[in-house]
């Protein structure tokens, strides 16, 4: 698990190498507040940041042209780590994680990063490893579902709940053929709301589309 301060999202590539970039661009860098609301450390946007946005639309424009060219790939269900389970049990926290997946999926169509399976034909096999075990820690049975679907890749994602103030959003995209390990990405969020859950996964689809990790 890869822990990022304040709100900033890491990346780690598949040697274990993490990268943190810190810089003042609006949209590489924004905190998230209790509320849901995001705030920047400058209000200026600097060259680096209107590169960024420049490389984001150039990346969803090829993309579009090449849309043949795009792998598919497999979300699945998102799962829960509860470090307060004893204290304060989750309970809306689940209903936050269908929401994020769902929000996963058409993102990731909408931004051309990959083409999105439908999951119906793998429910029943994902219902069954999901009785044993969370499906990011099943010990390869991720792969079982992407393969059962036919994808090329096979994203796995948990939120941990470190308290109800502090928790993180984490996805892993893997190769549903070799299992080997594409990507890497969290980001850290500050308060428990339908909100800063949703404004948390976008930064983390938003830094893939400027950083061109989709589609690998």
């Amino acid at each position: 698990m890869v822990h990022v301060a304040r709100g900033v999202p890491s990346s780690t590539d598949a040697r274990g190498q993490q990268s943190l970039k810190m810089n003042s661009c609006p949209l590489v860098n924004p905190l998230i507040r209790r509320d849901g609301t995001e705030f920047h450390r400058s209000r200026n946007a600097p060259p680096g940041c209107l590169y960024a946005i420049l490389c984001a639309v150039l990346w969803i424009f090829h993309a579009q042209a090449h849309g043949a060219e795009l792998k598919t790939i497999a979300i699945l269900d998102f799962d829960l780590v509860d470090d307060q389970h004893e204290l304060a049990p989750a309970t809306v926290e689940y209903q936050r994680l269908r929401a994020i997946r769902d929000q996963s999926q058409q993102e990731f169509a909408e931004r051309q990063l990959y083409r999105v399976v439908d999951l119906g034909p793998a429910s029943e096999l994902m219902r069954k490893y999901q009785s044993e075990t969370q499906l990011h820690a099943c010990n390869g049975c991720e792969l079982d579902i992407a393969r059962l679907l036919h994808a090329d890749r096979v994203l796995i994602g948990w939120v941990q709940k470190v308290s109800n103030l502090i928790l993180n959003i984490n996805i892993q995209i893997e190769d549903a053929a070799t299992g080997e390990v594409l990507l890497n990405k969290s980001i850290d969020l500050r308060g428990n709301t339908d909100e800063t859950w949703r404004r948390g996964l976008s930064f983390l689809v938003r830094s893939m589309v400027e950083k061109n990790q989709g589609n690998r």
